[in-house]
């Protein structure tokens, strides 16, 4: 190689160093764009090389130039328009990629609200169900106890009635016993006579102040106007800490009241049922 071309081959080489040199000292680095929306103002600012540059726009027109703080005025800005450029250029893309960045951390975000508000309408759905089941299982309970408690007075009141006939039939099966001692063994039985006319006469006078004691009873509930006469009564239920009315528990002050005016009588409760004519009834005390 001559030393000519040897001379030029190495001045090249020189420049191309030195040019990429520059480039890297000249390129932009800390930039950041800041808006002012209210005001109408955004400023650019940007490292070029060793110097600190800022350009504060007015509706997107230069409005102050400053060089490392120094406000730069007149003709000397005229030096600064492609630095200006660079800047803004550099800048808006760095705008519109943070932008981008912003949209698509924006639809990952609404992907995940669409998803949180399809699972959310899916619970919903769920707790309305659930809530519906739940009312239904409630009313069934409810209409359950209410159909056992039905029950219950009815048993009670059919005991009530066997007991009675039950009653009536041992005291039938004894005076026809005594009677019959009597006739085959011509004895005077006038003893037992007086003794059956006796349990008839103490049972009529319990039944009378059962039935006495039982009007003070529906007076209060016609009083308190649970009921409007005698003939609406139905069913009544007295226990030692509550009162049922055709099937329907009474306040306590209802209890009280009756508990007040009823005394010690039917002091462990009673069960009353009627069925078709006031004078139909059956009433079971509770021993």
């Amino acid at each position: 190689m001559s030393p000519k071309l040897a001379l030029a081959f190495l001045l090249a080489a020189t420049a191309t160093l030195v040019k990429g040199q520059n480039n890297a000292a000249d390129s932009i680095r800390d930039s950041y764009h800041i808006f002012f929306p209210a005001m109408g103002k955004d400023i650019l600012a940007a490292h070029i090389g060793d110097h600190f540059y800022k350009i504060v726009n007015i509706y997107k027109k230069p409005s102050e130039v400053y060089v490392d703080s120094r406000l730069i005025t007149g003709d000397e800005l005229r030096k600064y328009n492609d630095v200006i450029e660079r800047i803004k250029s550099s800048v808006k893309d760095d705008d519109e990629d943070r932008e981008m960045r912003q949209m698509e951390r924006d639809r990952r975000q609404a992907e995940r609200d669409e998803r949180q508000a399809q699972h959310d309408q899916e619970q919903s759905r769920h707790d309305r169900e659930q809530q519906q089941r739940d009312r239904e299982q409630s009313r069934h309970d409810l209409e359950q106890q209410r159909q056992d408690r039905i029950q219950q007075q009815r048993d009670r009141i059919q005991q009530q009635r066997d007991h009675e006939q039950q009653q009536r039939e041992r005291v039938q099966a004894r005076y026809e016993t005594e009677e019959a001692g009597r006739v085959a063994g011509g004895q005077d039985c006038r003893s037992c006579d007086e003794d059956y006319q006796l349990n008839e006469q103490a049972q009529r006078e319990q039944s009378a102040e059962d039935r006495a004691m039982l009007k003070k009873g529906i007076q209060v509930l016609v009083e308190e106007h649970v009921i409007g006469n005698s003939e609406n009564l139905k069913s009544l239920v007295l226990t030692d800490s509550d009162v049922s009315v055709n099937g329907v528990r009474q306040p306590q002050n209802i209890y009280q009241q009756m508990r007040s005016r009823l005394g010690d009588w039917a002091l462990h409760g009673l069960s009353y049922g009627a069925s078709g004519s006031a004078d139909n009834y059956s009433l079971s005390i509770n021993e």
